[in-house]
């Protein structure tokens, strides 16, 4: 039986234009088979503590969603799950995301899966947000052997005690997308094989991860002390990634066994600091480059570069930039961009000076340039954001902006906000964003209507939420 899931990992963030909170919700659907050939999802929720509304319920402070799962053929509704979901107490301020994993089985064929939550705690939301996905799932009996969805994930363990993630002896705790930041130095994925041959018979498994731009093999291992446990044979795996460069590649798996072959793969992008093994200021120049770097703004258009580099990057320029040697900056400048950009170095390099000359021109201050600013320092790391909602004036709240982007990179929908907490002047701080890797602050309302309220306790889990006399910041964030 060969099954294919089209929409195996789909995020989807949940507002309502008129609601005094929101929250984010991310979904990451697998699909599998039962020991007894069945096909069904595994569909993960992680639910934001943010946005959702606390009470004190028994002397403990809690939130409560409401979780629906709808999956329609043909407008049809044929399965639907309701669970009510509790929050972990609020200890200390400290606030516990939710985490659910539903396990519904299906027959092959083209699905709508209809996801709804609801926050309980909050009444000024009559009505409960949802999104859909379509699932497609093909069926091929012609196939002897087949792999499942690969699962990234947090973590494995031997299962001691049985668990709502525990799966053929394994607690395998999902991965949400496909993400991989610098902090993970070890990749865990989880994958089943599926086989109609004799238990016992051993297996060969082959790994690769093969960066997609260059298709160049980064990693390759190969097993072959695996033997078959029956039609389903669970695998965890681990790669050590700690090496592994920033950029985009493919996981990539191939069993074998008496002739009968598949693969897999799953495409994730990995974010590291590492430096390039090759020297950073020792390279041929093209002179053509080296013409659009002057002498007097040399030092300049390096600093510039700051926002887009790693921390290994960063400390080089910094070294170099401490020697004094224009040679080397100027080499390091454009070895960067080579490694940035290896098919369009120069175009690349020009379109960003002139963003770097827009944001100089945007939001310099008397003793700031415009790229060591926060504003600056997003622009030029992010790009344009999709729309900036401005508000220099306010009864009681920091002149204050909220830049939204559509989609960065593998994210969607992320925000920003910028505050001025100095009044006048022009150099906005950042507050608060949902951009992984970006300062996160739950209390940001709170804190930007403290130029009025000054004695607000921004660590109590239960103040901060609240309505000020022309105050809309909170709605102009949600309305994305």
């Amino acid at each position: 039986m060969k099954i294919k899931l089209f929409i195996i990992s789909f995020l989807i963030y949940f507002h309502t234009l008129n609601a005094q909170n929101s929250f984010r919700a991310y979904l990451d659907v697998k699909t599998f088979q039962s020991t007894k050939k069945e096909t069904y999802l595994e569909i993960f929720n992680k639910i934001n503590a943010e946005g959702l509304k606390y009470k004190n319920i028994n002397n403990k402070v809690l939130a409560k969603v409401l979780l629906t799962h709808s999956i329609y053929k043909n407008d049809s509704l044929i399965i639907q799950k309701i669970d009510t979901l509790s929050s972990a107490n609020v200890i200390d301020s400290f606030y516990n995301d939710i985490y659910t994993l539903k396990t519904i089985f299906i027959k092959p064929g083209k699905y709508n899966l209809k996801v709804t939550y609801q926050d309980l705690n909050n009444d000024k939301i009559s009505n409960p947000v949802s999104n859909e996905i379509t699932v497609n799932l093909n069926n091929s009996e012609n196939s002897k052997t087949e792999l499942s969805n690969i699962q990234l994930a947090d973590y494995i363990n031997i299962t001691k005690t049985k668990n709502q993630f525990s799966k053929y002896g394994f607690d395998v705790f999902p991965h949400l997308g496909n993400y991989l930041s610098n902090e993970c130095s070890i990749l865990p994925f989880y994958y089943e094989i599926y086989s109609m041959n004799s238990a016992n018979e051993k297996v060969k498994i082959e790994y690769k991860i093969i960066q997609k731009e260059t298709n160049q093999i980064f990693y390759q291992s190969k097993d072959t002390n695996i033997f078959l446990k029956g039609f389903v044979t669970p695998i965890a795996h681990a790669i050590d990634v700690k090496e592994l460069p920033t950029g985009t590649y493919d996981l990539s798996i191939y069993f074998e066994c008496n002739k009968n072959l598949a693969n897999n793969k799953f495409e994730f992008y990995r974010y590291n600091d590492i430096v390039s093994s090759s020297e950073k200021t020792t390279k041929i120049l093209d002179p053509n480059f080296q013409k659009s770097l002057k002498n007097d703004s040399l030092v300049f258009y390096a600093k510039s570069l700051m926002p887009i580099m790693f921390n290994e990057d960063q400390k080089i320029l910094l070294k170099l930039l401490k020697e004094n040697d224009s040679s080397k900056i100027r080499t390091f400048i454009e070895t960067f961009w080579l490694s940035t950009s290896p098919m369009n170095t120069f175009e690349e390099w020009l379109k960003y000076k002139n963003q770097v000359l827009l944001i100089e021109k945007l939001y310099k201050t008397h003793n700031v340039h415009g790229f060591e600013t926060e504003r600056g320092r997003v622009y030029l790391k992010y790009g344009p954001p999709t729309t900036i909602k401005t508000k220099e004036t306010s009864p009681s709240e920091y002149p204050y902006e909220i830049w939204q982007y559509d989609k960065i990179k593998n994210f969607a929908n992320k925000r920003f906000v910028f505050y001025n907490p100095d009044v006048v002047g022009n150099n906005f701080r950042l507050l608060h964003s949902d951009m992984l890797g970006e300062i996160k602050n739950f209390k940001w309302p709170g804190l930007l209507t403290k130029r009025n309220n000054s004695t607000i306790n921004v660590d109590d889990p239960l103040e901060g939420g609240f309505d000020h006399f022309g105050g809309q910041s909170r709605d102009h964030f949600n309305q994305y």
